[in-house]
């Protein structure tokens, strides 16, 4: 009400652009309606951003409208905090030559000189004051905005693509990285909803789930492409119950774009367009453990015909699924810690497990062991391979997930812009993988800035 009942609000409506003496455009409510469309447009602001899309609004509306001093004022710790941040001369050149002209304009008593007292003289000033204003404003929008980290980063959505046989978890680490990104900025495509097929039909009898023929991966590709120009999708979704395919639903783009399936990283197309390619590998004992687990429970398969898939598929595994790897900017690799040979089914807890991790060689692996291994007691081997090979990380040992969010507030301070402000980190390997894939974004997003 303070604010509303000011007695120089009216002043908000002076500075307008008058059509045929009727028609007027309002040049503040005009202004305002500019910096909320950029701020919905990146859909989710960081807190520099904010401060600068504060600082802009404020001086804008006190110079537009020729406000109280006071208004100015308001404006000044932005400012401050802009400076700071660019640390240019001329920036603080053009705020001490305006701020002399201000308190030139704003004196309640002028010196008495006839100069001074001309209307010419004191249109001069204003018009100095007025000028560089506008310039401020322009250098504010250029620095501090357009060349913000986050807001060039953040042009396209981020894209993260996993490929995996069947069963290794890779809709397990998608929903993780969703939780930590935050499900209101995440889309999770899945590549089980482009089976050609339902369950029933005779040809699966012939081929399995692991040929790209029996996937419509043109589809997929032309899905998640729509989806990062910002374009909404009709999917059909697969469940595994019932072995068939439901009516189609909208699925809307978003910020952070996961896809996961058999053959995320088979198609060239789809391939390029993913900021982030990851590849999960896993002990086949381990996996038989899970998958047993899996389809035995919530499937409703029985053991012998699992086991009759996994034979069926382990040629179509060799041929299409496990050259993905090669092109995957990681890849986790889980072996189990005990057993080396068949895992009981009347296991009930989750064997422990350890991960072994192939990355390029660029991978910031000194960091991650500084961090891992003295701040969190993990046993890490690392093993550097000849120039142009992807080095190994062995990673050994028990971490809870408040400890690996630690990590990452150290090692990705440009990704972690990304997470939700409520962000879910797993323990475990599951948490070491949601941190390796944050360290390759934050590296992806380096290069995107220096692309930009």
């Amino acid at each position: 009400q303070m604010i509303l009942n000011n007695p120089d609000i009216p002043n908000l409506w002076g500075a307008k652009f008058t059509f045929n003496d009727a028609i007027s455009y309002y040049l503040i409510p005009g202004f305002v309606l500019f910096l909320l469309y950029n701020i919905w447009r990146i859909k989710k602001i960081n807190h520099e951003l904010l401060l600068m899309q504060s600082g802009i609004l404020l001086l804008g509306v006190s110079l537009f409208s020729f406000a109280p001093a006071g208004w100015f004022i308001w404006s000044v710790p932005f400012f401050i905090f802009f400076q700071v941040q660019n640390k240019k001369l001329d920036l603080m050149l053009l705020w001490f030559i305006f701020n002399i002209l201000f308190t030139f304009i704003y004196l309640p008593t002028r010196p008495d000189f006839t100069f001074i007292a001309d209307e010419g003289f004191l249109s001069l000033v204003f018009t100095g004051f007025f000028s560089l204003g506008v310039l401020l404003l322009y250098k504010m929008w250029r620095d501090g905005i357009l060349a913000n980290d986050y807001f060039r980063s953040s042009a396209k959505p981020i894209t993260i693509g996993i490929a995996g046989n069947s069963g290794v978890g890779k809709d397990l680490i998608a929903t993780n990285l969703t939780h930590m990104f935050g499900s209101r900025s995440t889309t999770h495509i899945s590549g089980d909803n482009y089976h050609r097929w339902d369950r029933k039909k005779s040809l699966w009898k012939a081929m399995t789930h692991l040929n790209p023929t029996t996937n419509d991966l043109t589809g997929l590709t032309a899905d998640m492409l729509n989806l990062i120009k910002g374009r909404s999708i009709l999917q059909k979704t697969y469940d595994h119950t019932t072995g068939l395919l439901t009516h189609a639903r909208t699925i809307k783009a978003n910020n952070i774009l996961i896809t996961s399936g058999l053959h995320t990283l088979y198609n060239s197309t789809l391939r390029d367009a993913l900021d982030v390619k990851v590849f999960i590998g896993m002990s086949d004992n381990l996996r038989m453990w899970f998958k047993s687990k899996r389809d035995k429970g919530t499937r409703g398969h029985s053991l012998q015909k699992i086991r009759e898939n996994e034979n069926r598929r382990k040629g179509d595994y060799n041929k299409f699924i496990d050259p993905q790897k090669s092109y995957a900017d990681v890849v986790f690799n889980i072996m189990p810690l005990q057993y080396k040979g068949k895992i009981p089914l009347s296991l009930k807890k989750i064997p422990k497990q350890y991960l072994d991790i192939e990355v390029s060689e660029g991978f910031d692996d000194y960091n991650l062991n500084r961090m891992l291994s003295g701040f969190c007691s993990l046993h890490l081997e690392i093993t550097q391979n000849k120039l142009g090979e992807k080095k190994r990380i062995r990673i050994e040992g028990e971490i809870d997930g408040k400890d690996i969010e630690m990590v990452a507030r150290k090692l990705c301070s440009r990704s972690i812009e990304f997470l939700s402000a409520d962000a879910c980190w797993a323990s475990g390997t599951q948490g070491i993988m949601q941190l390796i894939t944050l360290m390759i974004l934050e590296d992806k997003l380096q290069q995107r800035i220096v692309d930009a």
